[in-house]
C-alpha cells in the first residue's frame, strides 16, 4: 500500500492507496532534507505535490497532537514534520513493494520512517496511516526528478469508490507526458472492469426426482479491475469481496459459513528487457494477493453440509453425515404391508409405495415455524389393492413425531360396498441419519423362517368347532393382517370371522409343514397340525436356550416392546405309526400402540385418553441351526431323549440330520429342552461322543450370571482328538451351535506338508505314501498345496516336513507364535548342494458368520519372484548355482524362489569351530539371487539380497564375444548394448515378494555427464571388471554392478594419468579432478586391454588437465557426476533469476465454534463457545 493525499471537503486526509499508479500525483512527495544542530542524524520532511494551503504553501506529512493518525500540516520544519529513516529490519510483516524482492530481502532504498517528536514509527491500518511503536511498516521510497512535473498541466479523473473502508481509486493521474517518461517513455492504456456480483452455487438433485436442493454458494461482490499497459510491462490491479454460505433449509435461507472478505491481487507481467547497465532482468512475473479479516463460521449443519458436498464429489470419504440436517424436507416412506400405500402431499404431488418397499420424497413447502399453520405438513394415505379394495385416506401431520394406529374404512373398488379395514401403524419420526421418515405398518405380521413351507391355521378361541382360516406362507416370505381381512371379505362363515379376529389380537394359531415338500417320500407320511398358541399369550421354554444370553432385536425401536419365546411341535405319521415331532421356535415381539379414531384424524393434544391396540410380529424359526466350520464336511445327528420305536428307514429322523458341507448350515427341528447331539466327520469315518444338551444346562446353571456363549469341547473316538463347540443365541433367539478347531492350517506353498504333534512317534512309511493324503486326525494332516485342514490334535506344538521328500524338520510351537516366523526345510536327495524349501508362517483372524476363538495358521512360500516386464527372465541363486541356468519365470507370472544350500566348509582347527558355534544364526539365511533375461548375449547381473525391503537397480551387459548382425567390437561400449532392471523387495505377509521390472518405471539413481571437449573419460565400479566410455559431451545413465561392492565410481580421462575415486551418492561442489601428490604414480592395470587411439589434443591440452574436475548435484531423485572445466563449473555461470515472486499475507483471521441453536430462539444469533484466531500469517514464494 502506498502513501496518497485525499482531497476531503475543505480538509485533506492521508490514506493508503493500492497503487500509486493509481493516485497519480497523490501519491507524490518532495523530499526535502534538514539537518538539525548538534545533531548528526539526518531528517527530512515529505511535501505533497497536490496538497496546499489557499495561499498556495506546501504542506508535508506531519503529527497532531492528541491523534494517532499521520496528518497534513504546514508545520514543514517543526519537529513534528520531521523524520528520520532507519534500514529494513527483518522483523517487518508488510511489504508492498512493486519492484522488490521478497520481505526477507534487505532492500537499499526500504526503510522505517520515525517521527522526531513522538519517535512513533508510523504503519497502515485499514487503509489509514497510524503512529504505532517502532519501527512500523517499512517503506520503500522511489526518487524521480522533479522536471517531469514542472510543465504539464494535471489532469483529474473521477473516483471509483469501492465502499466506504476500501477502495480501488483511479485519481489525479500523472500527466501524459511525465508518464512517458516515468514509463519507460511511453503512456500506458488504462481498461476498468466493474462487476457488481458473481454467484456460484453447488446444487444437488434429490433421489433423482428432478428437484434441485442448494448446498453451498460462493459470493464475489463489488469486482473491480484495473489493467495497465505499458510497452514493458502489464500491470492488473483488482479488489473484490469473496464470501461463502450454506443453506439451511429450516430456515429457508442462506447462512455465513465465510464472512465477506475484502481482497486485493495485483499480478504484474515484465518482458524480458534487460537493463543496459546492469544486463539484468527483472522478475517477470509478480503475484500479490491481500485478504482482510477472515471470519469463519462452524457449526454442526455447516459442517455436515461440507463433508456430504466433498463425499459426494469424490474428493474425500464418503462421510457419514446427518442427512436429516442437510435435507430436513426430504421424508422416507416405508410400506411394511402387503398392499400398495398412496400417499398423498399438499402442492407436492402423489407419491405410490408398492408393498415391502420403501423411497423418498422432497417437500418444497413443508413448514418447521411452531408458530406457523400446518396445512402443508399434513399428508394424507390409503391402502389400496388393484381391482378389488381401497381404504378411506388417513391425515397424518408430519411436524408431530409419534406413533398411531388406525381402524381403516374399506370400499370395493367394483359395487359400492363400504366395511371394516384392516389397522394400520403409522410412525412419524425425525432420524438423525434418515432425516423426516413415515413408516406404515400392519397390525399383525407373521414371518416364515423355516426350510419348511407352512400352513397356518386361524381360529377364534371361543368357537372352536367351526370352520377355521388356512393360510399358505412359503419359507421366508409373510403374511400380514391386512391382505388377511381385504381377503376375508370375498369369504362367509367361520373362515370369515377368523381372518376378521386377527386385527383384535383374539385367535389361535397352529401350524403344520406342506406335504408337497416331501412328496419323494415311499410312505404315507403325515404331517399333523401342531398345538394351539393364543394371540395374547405365550409359553415360556427352557433348557440351554433359555440359559443363554438374548440380546433382544430392536424391531420396533422403542422401549416398551415386549418379547416372548415359545415352541410348537407338529407330530409326524408314517403309515398311521407316529414317529417323530418337528419342534418349531416361536418369537413374538409386541408393543401397545395408542388407538385414534376411525374418522381418519388424529386426537391432538398428549394428555387426550385415548385406548391401546397391541401391534405384534411373530417369528417362526427351527429350534437349532448348527454351523460347520472345520474344513471337513460333516453329518450331525440330533434326537430326542425320550426312548422311541425306531424304524429301519429313518423316518423318525426328519428334521433331525443333515449332511452340512465345510462352511455352511443347517436347520434342525428338536425339542430345544433336551435333545442328544453326536457328529460325524465323513472324510474320516470318526463319530464323536453323544453330548447330550441336559448337562449343557447344568454347567450354565453353575454360572452366577447368564453367559452371551458357552465353549465346549467334543470328543470323537478313540479320544485322541477332540473339536470346539460353541452354543450362543443371536439376533433370530435360536440355539446356535459351531463346530470348529483352535487352530485351522492353510499351505498356500507348491509342496506337499506333512504336520504331526511335535511328542509323536514318526509316523510307519506305508502310512504316509505319496498317494495317501488323508491321515487319522489323531496323527495330524497332509497338507497338499493350496489347501487347507482342521488341527483336531490337542497338541499346540507341530513337527512340520515335507510329505513326498526326505529332508529335514522344523518344530513351531503354535502358543508362542506371535506375529510371524521362518523356517528351512532341506530336501535331502542326490543332487549336491541340496536345496532349500524356505517358508513363511503367521497367525491369520478368522471371518466367520459367528465370532469363534479360531485362527488360520497360514503357510506361505518365503520367497517369491513377480515378474511385471514383457519379457521372460531367469533366477539364479549367487555363489552355489553359477553353472545353473536357474528358474525362469514367464512374463507377467509369479514363481516361487527355489534356494540352495551352500556347500559345508571343512574347519580347519578349533578357533574355527569356535566361531562357528558363537557366531550370529542370521548370517546363514541372507540369500543373494541374481537375474538375467532371457535374450541372447545378455549376462547375469550383479546379487540382491532377497530380504533387504527397498529398490534396487541392476544392469545388464551383452559378452564382449557376441557378434550378432554386423555388430562388432567398437560398438560394444554403445548404451543400446546395456539394459536396465528395477527389483522392488516388498514384504506381503510373511512373504518377500521381489517385483522385477525391465525397463524401470522410475528415473535410474545415477547418470554421468562428460562435459569435456575433447577427452573421453572411462568410469566402473571400485573392484569391479567391467567399464563403460563416455565420449566428449555425452551423458548417460548408470547403475551399480554390483550392490555388495564398494559404492564408489574410478573415472579415468582416457590417455592422461587423471585417475580419481568419486563417492556419487554424496552432493559435492566442484572439485579438481586430478591431486597433484599422486598424479605421478597412477596405476593404468584397471583398463582390462580397453584403450582407446591416440586423441586429438592440442599442445596446451597438458595443462588444463589440471583445470579438469568434477561435481556431483541432484537432478531430482537422481545424483549427477558431471565432469568439466572450472570454466564450465554451473556456479561460476550466470546465475538465474527467480521468474516469478508470490506473497500471501493475511493480517487476521479468526474462527468462531458456535453454539447449536434452539428451535425457540431461531432469531436470536448462535453464541460463540470457541474461537480461534490467526494473526501476520505470511507467506512468500
Amino acid at each position: 500500500m502506498y502513501v496518497s493525499v485525499k482531497n476531503i471537503g475543505m480538509k485533506y486526509q492521508v490514506v493508503g492507496a493500492y497503487h500509486y499508479s493509481l493516485a497519480g500525483e497523490h501519491a507524490l512527495f518532495k523530499v526535502k532534507h534538514h539537518k538539525r544542530w548538534r545533531s548528526d542524524t539526518p531528517y527530512i520532511s515529505l511535501l505533497s505535490l497536490c496538497a496546499k494551503t489557499d495561499e498556495g504553501k506546501e504542506l508535508a506529512l506531519s503529527f497532531s497532537q492528541g491523534s494517532d493518525l499521520v496528518e497534513i500540516s504546514s508545520f514543514v520544519d517543526k519537529p513534528c514534520s520531521l523524520w528520520s529513516m532507519f534500514p529494513l529490519g527483518f522483523d517487518s510483516f508488510e511489504d508492498d513493494e512493486d519492484d522488490g524482492n521478497s520481505c526477507k530481502v534487505i532492500s537499499s532504498s526500504s526503510y522505517h520512517l520515525v517521527n522526531k517528536k513522538n519517535n512513533y514509527g508510523i504503519a497502515f491500518v485499514d487503509g489509514l496511516l497510524e503512529f504505532v511503536k517502532k519501527p512500523g511498516n517499512p517503506f520503500k521510497l522511489k526518487i524521480l526528478d522533479e522536471s517531469l512535473f514542472s510543465d504539464v498541466a494535471r489532469l483529474i479523473v473521477p473516483n471509483m469508490n469501492l465502499d466506504g473502508n476500501s477502495y480501488l481509486d483511479v485519481e489525479d493521474e500523472l500527466p501524459s507526458a511525465a508518464m512517458d517518461r516515468l514509463e519507460t517513455v511511453a503512456s500506458s492504456q488504462h481498461i476498468t472492469i466493474s462487476i457488481d456480483k458473481i454467484v456460484f452455487t453447488i446444487t444437488h438433485e434429490v433421489f433423482d426426482t428432478g428437484d434441485v436442493f442448494p448446498l453451498v454458494q460462493n459470493c464475489i461482490n463489488d469486482i473491480r479491475v484495473v489493467t495497465q499497459i505499458y510497452p514493458s510491462k502489464i500491470r492488473i490491479l483488482s479488489s473484490f469481496k469473496v464470501s461463502g454460505q450454506y443453506f439451511d433449509a429450516r430456515k429457508n435461507m442462506w447462512e455465513d459459513l465465510i464472512s465477506p472478505i475484502t481482497s486485493y491481487v495485483f499480478l504484474r507481467f515484465r518482458f524480458f528487457n534487460q537493463d543496459p547497465v546492469t544486463r539484468r532482468s527483472g522478475t517477470p512475473l509478480r503475484f500479490f494477493f491481500h485478504l482482510k479479516q477472515v471470519d469463519i463460521f462452524i457449526n454442526e449443519l455447516s459442517v455436515d453440509t461440507l463433508l456430504y458436498l466433498v463425499g459426494k464429489l469424490g474428493l474425500m470419504g464418503p462421510y457419514a453425515v446427518r442427512n436429516s440436517a442437510i435435507f430436513p424436507n426430504c421424508c422416507k416412506i416405508e410400506n411394511n404391508s402387503r398392499l400398495a400405500l398412496v400417499c398423498h402431499f399438499q402442492n407436492n404431488g402423489d407419491a405410490i409405495v408398492p408393498g415391502q418397499q420403501s423411497t423418498s420424497v422432497f417437500l418444497r413447502n413443508f413448514v418447521f415455524d411452531d408458530n406457523r399453520t400446518h396445512d402443508q405438513s399434513l399428508v394424507s394415505i390409503s391402502l389400496f389393492k388393484e381391482g378389488a379394495f381401497s381404504t378411506a385416506p388417513i391425515n397424518i401431520p408430519l411436524h408431530e413425531s409419534g406413533i398411531f394406529a388406525w381402524r381403516t374404512v374399506a370400499s370395493s373398488l367394483k359395487d359400492s360396498r363400504r366395511f371394516s379395514g384392516p389397522f394400520v401403524v403409522v410412525k412419524v419420526s425425525q432420524n438423525s441419519v434418515e432425516g423426516l421418515s413415515l413408516s406404515v405398518q400392519p397390525l399383525l405380521r407373521i414371518y416364515n423362517k423355516s426350510d419348511f413351507p407352512l400352513e397356518l391355521r386361524f381360529q377364534r378361541p371361543q368357537n372352536e368347532n367351526e370352520e377355521a382360516a388356512v393360510v399358505t406362507v412359503r419359507s421366508g416370505d409373510m403374511v400380514d393382517e391386512s391382505t388377511g381381512v381385504l381377503d376375508a371379505m370375498n369369504l362367509s362363515g367361520g373362515s370369515k370371522k377368523a381372518l376378521m379376529s386377527l386385527a383384535l389380537g383374539n385367535f389361535m394359531l397352529s401350524i403344520r409343514p406342506e406335504m408337497s415338500e416331501h412328496s419323494n417320500l415311499s410312505h404315507a407320511t403325515l404331517f399333523q397340525w401342531s398345538e394351539d398358541i393364543t394371540g395374547e399369550k405365550a409359553v415360556r421354554i427352557s433348557g440351554v436356550i433359555e440359559k443363554l444370553n438374548y440380546n433382544i432385536r430392536k424391531a420396533f425401536s422403542i422401549d416398551s416392546m415386549k418379547s416372548s419365546f415359545s415352541s410348537l411341535s407338529c407330530p409326524v405319521s408314517v403309515d398311521g405309526q407316529h414317529v417323530t415331532d418337528l419342534y418349531f421356535l416361536i418369537h413374538t415381539l409386541g408393543r401397545d400402540v395408542p388407538l385414534q379414531p376411525t374418522n381418519g384424524t388424529r386426537v391432538s393434544g398428549r394428555s387426550a385418553s385415548v385406548a391401546l391396540q397391541l401391534q405384534r410380529e411373530i417369528f417362526i424359526y427351527p429350534t437349532v441351526q448348527v454351523y460347520n466350520f472345520l474344513q471337513t464336511d460333516i453329518h450331525v445327528l440330533l434326537t430326542d431323549s425320550k426312548p422311541e420305536n425306531t424304524r429301519d428307514d429313518n423316518f423318525g429322523l426328519i428334521g433331525k440330520e443333515a449332511t452340512i458341507t465345510s462352511g455352511s448350515s443347517a436347520y434342525f427341528y428338536v425339542n430345544p429342552a433336551m435333545f442328544n447331539f453326536s457328529v460325524t466327520l465323513i472324510s474320516y469315518g470318526s463319530k464323536s461322543k453323544a453330548a447330550n444338551s441336559g448337562d449343557w444346562a447344568k454347567r450354565m446353571q453353575k454360572q452366577t450370571a447368564r453367559a452371551q456363549f458357552l465353549d465346549l469341547e467334543l470328543e470323537f473316538v478313540p479320544g485322541k482328538f477332540h473339536s470346539s463347540l460353541r452354543l450362543l443365541r443371536q439376533e433370530k433367539g435360536l440355539l446356535e451351535v459351531a463346530l470348529f478347531t483352535r487352530y485351522t492350517l492353510q499351505n498356500t506353498s507348491d509342496y506337499p506338508l506333512l504336520c504331526t504333534a511335535s511328542g509323536q512317534k514318526p509316523l510307519p512309511a506305508f502310512e504316509i505314501g505319496k498317494d495317501n493324503i488323508n491321515l487319522p486326525p489323531q496323527n495330524g494332516c497332509i497338507l497338499p498345496s493350496m489347501s487347507m485342514s482342521s488341527w483336531f490334535t490337542k497338541s499346540n506344538k507341530l513337527r512340520i516336513s515335507l510329505h513326498d521328500e526326505k529332508g529335514s524338520e522344523a518344530f513351531i510351537d503354535l502358543e508362542a507364535l506371535s506375529g510371524f516366523t521362518e523356517f528351512f526345510l532341506e530336501i535331502h536327495d542326490d543332487i549336491f548342494p541340496h536345496r532349500m524349501a524356505a517358508f513363511g508362517m503367521s497367525l491369520q483372524p478368522v471371518i466367520y458368520g459367528l465370532h469363534v476363538s479360531s485362527q488360520v495358521v497360514l503357510i506361505v512360500p518365503r520367497y517369491v519372484i513377480s515378474n511385471e516386464s514383457a519379457t521372460a527372465v531367469a533366477v539364479r541363486q549367487c555363489l552355489v548355482q553359477d553353472d545353473i541356468d536357474g528358474l525362469t519365470i514367464e512374463a507377467k507370472q509369479r514363481g516361487t524362489l527355489q534356494t540352495w544350500k551352500p556347500g559345508k566348509k571343512r574347519e580347519g582347527n578349533y578357533f574355527d569351530l569356535f566361531l562357528k558355534k558363537h557366531k550370529n544364526v542370521s548370517e546363514d539365511s541372507l540369500i543373494f539371487i541374481q537375474f538375467c533375461p532371457k535374450e541372447t548375449g545378455y549376462g547375469w547381473s550383479g546379487p540382491i539380497c532377497v530380504s533387504s525391503i527397498g529398490r534396487f537397480f541392476m544392469k545388464f551387459r551383452r559378452s564382449e564375444d557376441m557378434v550378432i548382425d554386423g555388430i562388432n567390437k567398437d560398438t560394444l561400449q554403445d548404451g543400446k548394448l546395456k539394459q536396465f532392471a528395477s527389483v522392488d523387495v516388498v514384504q506381503e505377509n510373511t512373504s518377500f515378494v521381489l517385483h522385477f521390472t525391465k525397463p524401470p518405471k522410475v528415473a535410474l539413481p545415477y547418470r554421468v555427464e562428460n562435459c569435456l571437449n575433447k577427452a573421453s573419460i572411462m568410469y566402473f565400479q571400485k573392484d569391479s571388471d567391467e567399464s563403460d566410455m563416455l565420449g566428449p559431451q555425452e551423458s548417460e545413465q548408470y547403475a551399480w554392478d554390483d550392490s555388495s561392492l564398494p559404492r564408489k565410481l574410478v573415472v579415468r580421462i582416457v590417455d592422461t594419468p587423471a585417475l580419481r575415486e568419486i563417492k556419487i551418492d554424496k552432493i559435492s561442489p566442484w572439485k579438481p579432478f586430478l591431486k597433484m601428490r599422486s598424479r605421478l604414480n597412477l596405476d593404468f592395470s584397471f583398463s582390462n586391454g580397453l584403450s582407446s587411439e591416440k586423441q586429438g589434443f592440442d599442445d596446451s591440452f597438458e595443462l588444463r588437465v589440471f583445470k579438469i574436475g568434477y561435481e556431483v548435484y541432484a537432478d531430482g531423485l537422481t545424483r549427477v557426476l558431471r565432469i568439466c572445466e572450472q570454466a564450465e563449473n554451473p556456479k561460476a555461470e550466470k546465475i538465474q533469476r527467480p521468474i516469478a515472486h508470490a506473497q500471501f499475507r493475511i493480517s487476521y483471521m479468526c474462527i468462531h465454534l458456535l453454539d447449536k441453536g434452539q428451535s425457540d430462539e431461531m432469531l436470536q444469533s448462535p453464541s460463540t463457545i470457541l474461537m480461534a484466531t490467526f494473526q501476520r500469517v505470511s507467506a512468500d514464494s
